[in-house]
């Protein structure tokens, strides 16, 4: 990823242990597997590690490679944006794994960038209003 502060997730084991301790959010065909900071590394906000994203595009419900593909550019820029625009709704996440979990009922190459990441940001809120009442 080339915005500053956000870093992909790489490996068998950073995967395995945002799925360890992980709280599941949905929107639809977008699932988000967030692990938040802890409370020691959130009082040190200005020392505050880049937020770490995966993807995962499923064959069973994406067939074609051309379109998974597609789909983690389409989401990798997406979450680009709406990191410059909106940094608040990144708040205290520390990684995220976003997966498109449902069958296609449409091509992939219809899916535009703007309806993407409308998805994202709705489905973005819920954990930053869960961290809001959480430090409230």
């Amino acid at each position: 990823m080339t915005v500053p502060g956000l870093q992909s997730l790489k490996g068998k084991t950073s995967f395995d242990a945002v799925f360890r301790r992980c709280r599941k959010f949905s929107n639809g065909a977008v699932y988000a597997h967030v692990r938040f900071l802890s409370s020691e590394q959130r009082t040190l906000a200005e020392q505050r590690p880049p937020v770490r994203i995966g993807l995962m595009m499923r064959k069973r419900f994406i067939p074609r490679a051309v379109d998974r593909n597609r789909l983690k550019r389409l989401f990798r820029a997406a979450l680009g944006e709406l990191f410059l625009e909106r940094p608040e709704l990144f708040g205290s996440i520390d990684a995220m794994i976003l997966s498109w979990n449902t069958q296609t009922h449409f091509a992939t190459s219809s899916l535009r960038m703007q309806e993407l990441r409308e998805m994202i940001e709705t489905l973005m809120q819920q954990p930053a209003t869960l961290q809001r009442r959480t430090t409230s």
